[in-house]
């Protein structure tokens, strides 16, 4: 009513009860698998509104990859989906589906430069058939990070795994850790700090208020909005002992239950960082997709904006 008439609307319903990840998945049959037949609803409620006025929506929604003849989408969306791998245009592998009415550009050939984009990292981490070559003097390949999930028991799994050598003189000098923040931020096509910047201040300020001597006063006083930290996190966060200074510290529940309605999984900062990058577009692929909308509107550039990714 009060924004018509709207030209573009852009989603990802909830994957949860779709993904094959999920073994307890139950579809359209829960909560959270009827946003993905409720998006279509809304398109066809937004077409047939008033201030619409005849004109046209068009819309992108995105989900994992689903065997769509056993679902009921393609009749209420009126289309069928397109299925794009991430690794086809960036550094990192996502296959997903996407419902869309926008013109769709070919992608680039599977020997293009842009195909063959591999992992790159910071700090000398690479991934591990990138060292293994390396200490093998054979040609340097090009690799493709696994697809990042937010699942508690898959954000740092072995297939999160990078390498480098502590000693560069020395082969067995091998060490192992995580895909960071900052390398899944990069390798999905975020600018590295995106997603910190937004949840590092929430930990922060929850922390601080609790190493005061009266943490809710405290807060109070320095104008923070209690009510918006805990709907952050769905008003779920518990404090946890570190055993070294700081002594405490906190961590945001999710929107899972378990049987008993209790929060299912807690994470700290940079967890939950991991959490919602799981949760993501892969950038590169959205853009491909929205690419065509620069044709049918007035274009507008921004002195402050990036527009190429750091594997091009």
């Amino acid at each position: 009513e009060e924004y018509g008439p709207l030209h573009i609307v852009e989603g990802g319903p909830p994957c949860v009860e779709y993904s094959a990840v999920n073994a307890n998945r139950t579809g359209v049959d829960s909560v959270k698998g009827q946003y993905m037949p409720k998006f279509a609803q809304l398109i066809k409620r937004i077409k047939n509104h008033r201030l619409q006025k005849g004109e046209n929506v068009f819309f992108l929604c995105e989900n994992v990859t689903l065997k769509w003849k056993d679902m009921p989408f393609e009749p209420i969306f009126g289309i069928s989906p397109i299925e794009i791998d991430a690794q086809r245009i960036s550094p990192a592998t996502r296959d997903r589906g996407y419902f869309t009415n926008l013109p769709v550009n070919e992608l680039p050939e599977t020997d293009s430069e842009i195909a063959l984009s591999t992992v790159t990292l910071a700090d000398g981490w690479m991934h591990p058939a990138q060292l293994y070559c390396r200490i093998r003097n054979e040609p340097k390949p090009y690799c493709k990070s696994n697809t990042f999930m937010a699942s508690e028991g898959r954000i740092n799994d072995k297939r999160m795994i990078k390498v480098r050598l502590r000693d560069a003189s020395n082969k067995n000098s091998i060490e192992t850790s995580h895909y960071s923040v900052a390398d899944r931020e990069a390798l999905m096509g975020f600018p590295v700090g995106y997603v910190e910047r937004f949840v590092e201040p929430v930990f922060e300020k929850v922390c601080a208020s609790f190493h005061s001597e009266d943490w809710l006063i405290n807060a109070v006083e320095n104008d923070w909005d209690i009510e918006e930290l805990g709907v952050f996190s769905t008003c779920h966060y518990k404090f946890v002992c570190t055993g070294k200074d700081p002594m405490v510290s906190v961590k945001f529940g999710t929107v899972e239950k378990n049987k008993n309605d209790k929060t299912l999984y807690y994470y700290d900062c940079e967890g939950y960082c991991k959490r919602l990058l799981g949760n993501s577009y892969s950038i590169p692929v959205v853009e491909h997709l929205l690419r065509p909308v620069k044709d049918l509107f007035l274009q507008q550039e921004y002195d402050d904006a990036v527009y190429s990714f750091p594997w091009e």
